[in-house]
């Protein structure tokens, strides 16, 4: 929806300015009608003013997850430790739920722990989904 604002002021914005350059709405037009004109700039402004906000609280949010995704990967790898064996997939995390999917052989460590160290990191409550895949690995080499 916000996309569809955007493109809506925009597609006005520059269609207006272009029926003025072009001539196809001349200027004595615009004189004539001034009440209409003052009318549709006010409107479009506010319509303009609402997206721009849509814009930010978007922005922030979008930031505001990349920055709790980047610490959330970092407590992940705290908390697996240099020679676990294990290999983070992805780690997502939104609104308060932290996603993490690891490979690695056998079981990792206690989720709990990663649960209490994620809500200390990221602040509050987390619930958090822990997904493992169990990898072996077999590495043969064949004879001369």
């Amino acid at each position: 929806m916000l996309l569809f604002l955007t493109n809506l002021v925009a597609i006005i914005i520059v269609g207006g300015i272009v029926f003025v350059l072009t001539g196809v709405v001349p200027l004595r037009r615009f004189a004539e009608h001034q009440h209409r004109v003052r009318t549709a700039v006010v409107a479009v402004v506010a319509l303009a003013v609402i997206v721009i906000g849509g814009l930010v609280i978007n922005g922030r949010q979008i930031t505001r997850d990349a920055f709790d995704r980047d610490e959330a990967e970092q407590v992940v790898a705290d908390w697996l430790g240099e020679g676990s064996g294990f290999e983070v997939i992805s780690v997502d995390v939104n609104e308060g739920e932290v996603a993490v999917v690891l490979v690695g052989p056998g079981d990792p460590p206690l989720a709990t722990l990663l649960a209490r160290d994620l809500g200390r990191s990221l602040g509050g409550t987390i619930r958090l989904d822990l997904q493992w895949i169990p990898r072996q690995r077999i590495v043969a080499q064949s004879d001369g």
